[in-house]
């Protein structure tokens, strides 16, 4: 995997200039957006930001990304037609309730990604088993240090990093149905573009969890509920149509972003040509600790 040219230090220390909601607001009302201002402040979003600095290991049961994973007895490692994924990190969830400020994530427990970082899947149906999350409530003395398979490629082992959170705010994409709703006139459009280039969404090894998504390629709600269901979306009879599309519409909305994944020099990992993972899970699936019906998508510029 390749490198991204951010260094080690420069990752660690970008949690100083993460932007909390008091900046972000601040931030709109000089943006010129004096129209939509107040439903622009309405999409702000809190998300845990995630930042990384290498270690060497050896600690059990800690917040990371990359190195081994930790994992309970009896827990099989994800894998797809018979082939291991990569394990990207894991969190341990009372490390992250503080800035949780939704209160939407477990405050126990673990949670664990994994990804076919071989293949690299974007997310359509037939890439379905290319990534995993599990979540499972067990203290830190309940989990062990888990070697990956042996027929693990090297270059899907990545350099073990711990992971420090703090709380950013967030703004949806350009594209995102939530800013279209707005009907910006140019020079709106133009004002909020700058604001999102002010939060550095532009930027490398931006790992976050909930909040809004750092997006390459525009809003993906519509692509986890259309793949995810695949072909439900595909085949209908023509007079199910506008009802189908409006179901679509409607059912694209409950997707919310569970966890985005950077290219990171840190780790060793890159997506693509310097990408990004996108975890997504339907609200009522969080709601229920439900991480089964987690989709992914790559981004890539």
């Amino acid at each position: 995997m390749g490198d991204s040219k951010t260094s080690c230090s420069d990752v660690w220390e970008a949690t100083q200039l993460i932007a909390n909601r008091s900046d972000v607001l601040r931030r709109i009302r000089t943006a010129g957006l004096d129209r939509v201002q107040q439903a622009v402040e309405g999409l702000v979003m809190d998300s845990i930001r995630v930042s990384t600095r290498p270690f060497e290991g050896g600690l059990v049961a800690v917040s990371k990304l990359g190195g081994n994973p930790d994992l309970p007895a009896g827990e099989s490692w994800p894998e797809r037609s018979g082939k291991p994924l990569a394990f990207i990190g894991q969190f341990r969830m009372r490390d992250m309730a503080p800035y949780d400020s939704e209160k939407v994530l477990p405050d126990d427990g673990m949670m664990w990604f994994f990804y076919d970082a071989e293949d690299q899947p974007w997310g359509d149906f037939a890439d379905r088993g290319g990534w995993k999350t599990i979540y499972r409530n067990v203290s830190g003395s309940a989990v062990k240090p888990t070697e990956p398979p042996s027929n693990l490629p090297e270059a899907c082992r990545f350099a073990p990093c711990l992971a420090q959170f703090s709380t950013e705010a967030t703004l949806p994409g350009s594209e995102s149905f939530r800013v279209q709703v707005l009907n910006l006139d140019d020079d709106e459009a133009e004002a909020y573009t700058e604001l999102l280039g002010w939060l550095g969404g532009g930027d490398v090894g931006r790992h976050r969890l909930l909040g809004h998504p750092d997006t390459i390629q525009g809003e993906m709600e519509d692509q986890c509920e259309r793949e995810s269901r695949s072909p439900y979306y595909l085949y209908f009879k023509e007079d199910q149509k506008t009802a189908r599309l409006a179901e679509l519409a409607e059912r694209s909305r409950a997707w919310r972003l569970l966890c985005q994944i950077d290219s990171d020099g840190n780790t060793g990992m890159e997506w693509g040509d310097t990408g990004r993972l996108y975890y997504w899970v339907r609200g009522d699936a969080l709601r229920e600790r439900n991480l089964d019906d987690v989709w992914l998508v790559l981004q890539c510029s």
